[in-house]
């Protein structure tokens, strides 16, 4: 084989390997979210079956043309196909345990590909055209790790953010067919270009046509509407925003805007941490309104599809615990909506230390409000330790729930860090003094909404 074909497959494998192992992360998310846990089987899934891959063809004595051929046309069977959205959707919409669902999907994704491709760094480094076989191994080592960089930052920083998550799996599969067709000229093996081709035709179909308005290295953004006319702007499979035919929002943000009513005055400054579908600050315009988002591409689905108009208030593309750390802004209320309560939540977010920073840039007797979907009496792990970290990062907390589902609750937490701590006792009780100060402000609440 010529040298130019060894260094050009050992480079497009090093870019297929890490191509397959980035878009596992990307797609896993919606699903399954992306934790420490999840992203560490992945890791682990791609370096076991990288290592049984090296020793497999290590021992190989044969034919390396057509082990090769056969080899890449698996890999074109298995891991754009089975990392397809629609193929995802399907599998994990099955109703068995999702540990062992996560398992098998690993192995066909990751698992098999990759100890597939790993075998071919020995294989080529087998064959007569190099001097010695240290020459070989290390300058098509050399070939695929730069290929491996390539795929890391090409995949994750470009495709997904130019062409979508779909559209690289396509790049994907077209580059194994690259390598195929390479391959097809030292080979009379009729089956493999007829096997190519129709696997790439699968890898098409199942990729190139999605029904996303939005799909990067972050979320896969979708519209659908019900029969009642209700609008849902849904990122990774969640409804992150609702319209209601009458063009109020979801209920839980009619009871955010009443809250921020009744305890800030107009053009107060409000921060919003995850943004949705930017509704606090639609139809209802009387707070300056900043929206910290990470995803920069949610901001004109929104606007285009969603809300039909221009996000009102100010937007920045950051992570929210890295804006906290560097602003100086402060804000009369904030409000912390990145936790959809699914998989998927920001774990770095939810974090004592994250709370306490989130405090320290709150003006006196300012609000704080977390918008949680936890089960509402906190019985579980997750739900009892979320609220804690709360109560300890922030101060004084109530929690209120608004809709109750299977177990799950949208709960509303309004923290109010410069609350007074007064008690009542036997000695000094001034029940009815206090209640007349709280009817009187529930009046003049009444009369600003008339």
């Amino acid at each position: 084989m010529k040298i130019s074909h060894v260094y050009a497959i050992a480079i497009i494998e090093g870019i297929v390997s890490l191509g397959i192992e980035v878009s596992a992360f990307r797609q896993i998310t919606p699903f399954l979210g992306s934790s420490l846990e999840i992203t560490t089987m992945i890791l682990s899934f791609f370096l076991i079956a990288l290592a049984f891959g090296y020793k497999v063809g290590g021992q190989f004595k044969g034919d390396i043309y057509r082990r090769l051929s056969y080899n890449f046309v698996l890999v074109l069977l298995f891991a754009p196909i089975a990392l397809s959205y629609k193929v995802m959707a399907l599998w994990f919409s099955i109703d068995i345990n999702i540990w062992l669902q996560f398992t098998i999907w690993l192995l066909a994704t990751v698992g098999y590909p990759i100890f597939l491709l790993g075998q071919t760094i020995p294989i080529l480094s087998s064959q007569s055209s190099f001097k010695t076989h240290s020459e070989a191994s290390g300058n098509i080592l050399f070939y695929s790790t730069l290929g491996s960089v390539i795929g890391a930052i090409g995949v994750s920083a470009f495709l997904f953010n130019t062409l979508g998550v779909g559209m690289t799996l396509v790049v994907i599969g077209v580059l194994i067919t690259a390598m195929t067709g390479i391959l097809f000229i030292y080979t009379e093996e009729r089956f493999i270009p007829i096997a190519t081709i129709a696997a790439l035709s699968m890898v098409f179909m199942l990729n190139i046509k999605t029904t996303f308005v939005v799909q990067n290295a972050y979320a896969n953004v979708s519209i659908a509407q019900t029969v009642d006319k209700r609008l849902y702007f849904k990122v990774n499979n969640n409804a992150s925003s609702t319209i209601h035919k009458d063009g109020k929002p979801a209920r839980y943000m009619e009871a955010i805007r009443n809250a921020l009513e009744v305890e800030i005055s107009n053009n107060s400054k409000v921060l919003v941490v995850g943004a949705g579908g930017y509704t606090l600050s639609h139809l209802y315009n009387k707070f300056d309104v900043t929206y910290v988002e990470i995803n920069r591409d949610l901001k004109a689905a929104a606007e285009k599809y969603f809300l039909k108009k221009p996000v009102v208030g100010k937007v920045i593309h950051e992570d929210a615990r890295a804006y906290f750390i560097k602003t100086d802004t402060m804000y009369d209320a904030i409000l912390l909506d990145a936790y959809n309560g699914n998989f998927e939540v920001p774990a770095h977010m939810m974090s004592v230390e994250f709370f306490k920073n989130v405090k320290e840039h709150l003006n006196k007797n300012g609000i704080i409000l977390v918008n949680m979907i936890v089960d509402p009496f906190f019985n579980d792990t997750f739900s009892s330790t979320f609220r804690n970290s709360l109560n300890v990062g922030i101060g004084s907390c109530t929690y209120v729930t608004n809709q109750l589902r299977s177990g799950m609750g949208t709960v509303m937490a309004m923290c109010k860090p410069d609350m007074q701590t007064k008690v009542y006792t036997d000695d000094l009780n001034k029940v009815s003094l206090d209640m007349s100060e709280r009817k009187f402000m529930a009046m003049q609440v009444v009369k600003s909404r008339k």
